[in-house]
């Protein structure tokens, strides 16, 4: 199996340990972990790769997203943006250059119209971060995604 070089791989943090799957070999480690560290690159005992590895360490899993939707702002009318991801108590988008002035921390918008997808719940937004034209925001009512 060919890895591209520099790609990073994602690994899940459960108790102070990643959850480390080599994409060569596809052995399985339990890597021990430092209190605050975000990357590194492990080797591989089997097959003796190295491979560079982002550490996710929330609590809640997030399901990847890719697809256009509306974001419905109430009286100010519908947004498009690109969804990125979604968990239990939120969702992950990206809007337009420029659009980012109609929104702000703390404000609540109505919900996110998404056609091609049937389970995309339909609760109220309170938008939680914006970060140049990434956008984070929480469900008002934390309901079970998955």
């Amino acid at each position: 199996m060919y890895v591209q070089k520099n790609k990073r791989i994602i690994c899940r943090v459960q108790e102070g340990h990643a959850q480390f799957i080599c994409p060569h070999c596809k052995k399985r480690y339990m890597v021990p972990l430092r209190p605050n560290e975000k990357r590194r690159k492990i080797t591989c005992h089997a097959c003796k790769q190295k491979c560079e590895c982002t550490f996710n360490r929330r609590y809640t899993i997030r399901e990847m997203q890719s697809g256009k939707a509306r974001l419905d702002m109430g009286e100010l009318g519908y947004m498009a943006v690109l969804l990125h991801d979604i968990s239990c108590a939120g969702v992950g988008f990206s809007i337009s250059h420029g659009q980012a002035r109609k929104l702000r921390v703390g404000q609540q918008v109505q919900r996110i119209v998404c056609d091609w997808n049937p389970r995309f719940p339909q609760h109220k937004l309170i938008i939680r971060n914006i970060s140049g034209e990434k956008v984070g925001a929480c469900f008002t009512k934390r309901r079970q995604f998955f």
